[in-house]
């Protein structure tokens, strides 16, 4: 851990065209010596690849969430889904949110 030699806040490892150690408060930098473990190290490292989930028709259609009777001013059905979120707040509860299975129409309520 290097530390810089004009305002005594420590350098951070940059690396854009070349490596090199980087005050993030006065911009002074540093060339790292040659043969430094740190370069050999830094170059090592991959950088991160996210995988892409692609989620099929079929598998998209699946039903996690519990399901009660509920009127659906909608369409009229009497079935939904359910789940409920905290607000966060002291004089409101739980918000209880439903959908409906038939049309997909959402409606909360406070609970």
């Amino acid at each position: 851990m290097d530390f810089c030699t004009r305002c005594d806040t420590r350098l951070i490892l940059k690396t854009r065209s070349r490596t090199r150690l980087y005050c993030p408060r006065c911009e002074y930098e540093k060339e790292l010596p040659e043969g430094n473990f740190l370069k050999n190290v830094f170059r090592a490292v991959k950088p991160f690849n996210s995988k892409v989930v692609v989620v099929d028709k079929d598998e998209s259609n699946l039903r996690t969430l519990p399901t009660i009777r509920a009127y659906c001013q909608k369409c009229g059905g009497n079935r939904a889904e359910t789940w409920t979120m905290a607000t966060g707040s002291e004089g409101i509860s739980d918000i209880i949110f439903y959908r409906c299975v038939s049309c997909g129409y959402t409606w909360r309520e406070l609970g």
